[in-house]
């Protein structure tokens, strides 16, 4: 049994917070499940052949709003826990949190505590309906664009696809010399310190200037428990405020399929239940991921599937979020999309789940960004 202990700080609790407590029934066995990359050893069998556990690349959206779904797929203890008030659909916190202090949550297999932002998906809608970003009318030569995370699995990927498609690439790296070695030398490549657990003045001077910015950052395990959250909600809230700062005009995230889980009956599936348990990586995604479209920045956010290293084996397909509960996807093909979200108008204030399958019908990614509502 393992303790993590979370500052009060950096879990806000609103009056619509949502908390969902002790999951001691078994997951259905034909019940479906998927995940993203590999940052744990979960078999295949849920969601394709995983990649290395060191580059996983997790994002994961809202737990909120609980939905009536879930009620009809499991236990009369699932459907308590997940009772909610008829308009709202959210458990009432009852306590009222005066004082700042750290909070203790006990995890283990059969003992899940999950804490996760109310919020209400409504304030979450399109701030810009209709409305482009400055960033679709220039050519690519023109742009500069940031990659945190640039080395990693996915990161060293979206750095090279950027490369091919003639933008300038800024890569935000914390170790220069490794960094080098990884990534293909260029003229249109600069390497710049930045680590985005550090602070938002220091990230602010690492981005400036730069016209977009694609997080690609992941926690790699270890005996730090707090990693997922510095790594996933607080490095990604820090890449946020500087752009802000930056005034850069777009932001894509690379999230994951499953991050909604509690809301889309799949609060048991035995991969979004081991994701949480590992430092509640699926809760501090989602976290990141609310940030993110409160900000006013133009964003996309993409949710691919389980992350496989090996080449495309199929057409892209992509979906509304919390639509996909399985499949696998290239991280070659996540840095394609990834890519194209950037100067896509069509990929404007859109979360979009990513996989491949081979009975889907081969299509420019600008269309596919064009049928998801």
């Amino acid at each position: 049994m393992a303790t993590v202990l979370l500052p009060r700080s950096s879990l806000p609790l609103a009056p619509r917070s949502t908390v969902i407590g002790p999951l001691l029934a078994p997951p259905a066995p034909n019940s479906r499940s998927s995940g993203c990359s590999g940052s744990l050893p979960v078999s295949s069998a849920f969601f394709g052949p995983l990649a290395c556990p060191t580059s996983c690349r997790i994002a994961h959206p809202e737990l909120s709003r609980t939905t009536s779904s879930s009620s009809t797929t499991t236990t009369t203890l699932l459907r308590w826990l997940l009772a909610t008030s008829p308009r709202n659909n959210n458990l009432q916190c009852q306590h009222h949190h005066r004082r700042r202090r750290r909070r203790q949550f006990m995890i283990s297999a059969p003992l899940l505590f999950i804490i996760a932002e109310g919020s209400n998906r409504s304030s979450l809608a399109k701030a810009e309906t209709g409305t482009n970003s400055p960033l679709m009318n220039s050519s690519n030569s023109s742009k500069t664009v940031f990659v945190a995370g640039a080395t990693g699995g996915t990161g060293k990927r979206i750095v090279k696809e950027l490369l091919s498609k003639g933008f300038q690439v800024r890569a935000g790296v914390r170790d220069l010399q490794k960094a080098k070695a990884a990534l293909p030398s260029s003229d249109n490549l600069e390497f710049v310190l930045a680590d985005v657990t550090q602070s938002v003045e220091l990230l602010a001077k690492a981005i400036g200037g730069v016209d977009a910015v694609i997080v690609a950052t992941g926690f790699r395990p270890s005996f730090d428990l707090l990693a997922s959250w510095k790594v996933d909600n607080w490095g990604t809230r820090n890449v946020v405020d500087a752009c802000k700062l930056n005034q850069v005009k777009k932001i894509v995230l690379v999230s994951s399929i499953l991050v909604n889980g509690a809301a889309i009956g799949q609060l048991l599936n035995p991969v979004y239940i081991i994701l949480n348990i590992f430092g509640l990586t699926l809760v501090a995604k989602l976290q990141a991921e609310n940030y993110i479209r409160k900000s006013g920045i133009d964003y996309t956010i993409i949710r691919p599937g389980g992350l496989k290293n090996d080449p495309p084996s199929g057409n892209i397909f992509l979906s509304r979020e919390d639509s996909l509960f399985e499949g696998a996807v290239s991280r070659d093909t996540v840095a394609r999309v990834a890519v194209e979200s950037v100067s896509t108008p069509e990929a404007s204030y859109k979360v979009v789940e990513l996989v491949e399958k081979s009975d889907s019908p081969a299509k420019q990614v600008q269309e596919l960004f064009a049928s998801v509502s």
